[in-house]
């Protein structure tokens, strides 16, 4: 029984719309943006720039990788957990009358995730380099793929946790109505967290880079592309860098954290009709 509901999940989100949209098709667009619309803006701020091209070039790369990374694991995760929404009362069944315990289910529902987001960071990776050695007419090949693997596992593991627990917060307070909002609370910091670290420099934006989760991921995703030390704008390298295992810590504590919360959670709840919802 738990096997074949492993199974049965991941061949549901193989088909799953938000990765054939925002997965796929979403990055595609935002990945031809940054390359050949910001790409020309970007080629003009190089004029009075101390850095050299091809690290400029680079770092410019590497930070648009985290942020297109980023952006399509929040709205694959935002799509895989409405998924959540409408088992919920399955769950509550097959957890009292079946093997498959609040934990099983907990594990099988990451591992089967997981898998997802792998793909998709492939396809990231490879629309990023392609599109972005074109525009700006050099290779801009990736440092350390299996880094940029290992760091894709963990950004989707977070983003996951994160919005299985927005979603099952009102599930179990008694307000399921507020899921269809909340939902989508990831896309939206996501979004913002990344044009931040971008394109813009402020006092106090080191420190929210590396308590941030959202930037932490973008951090880590650039650091196995280029190599080299995160500066704190990409596209502004000269203002200063960051310490990447600053980053690689509190993402791991955000980690543990959620993991503790989203077990307790999934252990209260409660049967909820998919008509309550709306």
């Amino acid at each position: 029984m738990t096997l074949k509901y492993l199974k049965l999940h991941i061949k549901s989100m193989l088909f799953h719309p938000s990765i054939l949209g925002w997965g796929v098709g979403g990055t595609i667009i935002w990945a031809a943006l940054g390359a050949f619309i910001f790409g020309a803006q970007f080629l003009k701020t190089l004029e009075g720039s101390s850095t050299g091209y091809y690290v400029s070039a680079l770092y410019y790369t590497a930070g648009w990788f985290g942020c297109l990374s980023l952006y399509s694991f929040s709205t694959l995760a935002t799509g895989l957990m409405f998924n959540i929404f409408y088992s919920t009362a399955s769950v509550v069944y097959a957890s009292k009358f079946t093997k498959l315990t609040p934990v099983k289910y907990y594990i099988y529902n990451v591992l089967s995730s997981l898998l997802i987001f792998l793909v998709l960071s492939l396809f990231t990776l490879a629309s990023v380099y392609g599109f972005y050695s074109y525009s700006l007419k050099v290779n801009l090949y990736p440092r350390n793929i299996m880094l940029i693997l290992v760091f894709s596992l963990i950004a989707g593991l977070f983003l996951y946790l994160l919005s299985m627990l927005l979603t099952l917060l009102p599930i179990i307070s008694g307000h399921p109505k507020a899921v269809t909002t909340i939902a989508y609370a990831p896309m939206i910091f996501a979004m913002v967290f990344s044009y931040a670290q971008l394109y813009l420099y402020f006092t106090g934006i080191k420190e929210i880079i590396c308590l941030s989760p959202f930037n932490n991921i973008i951090s880590l995703l650039a650091y196995g592309y280029t190599g080299m030390n995160i500066p704190i704008t990409f596209t502004s390298p000269e203002e200063g860098f960051i310490n990447i295992y600053t980053c690689l810590t509190s993402l791991i504590c955000w980690l543990v954290a959620l993991s503790v919360i989203n077990i307790y959670i999934i252990k209260k709840m409660k049967a909820v009709s998919p008509y309550e919802f709306f």
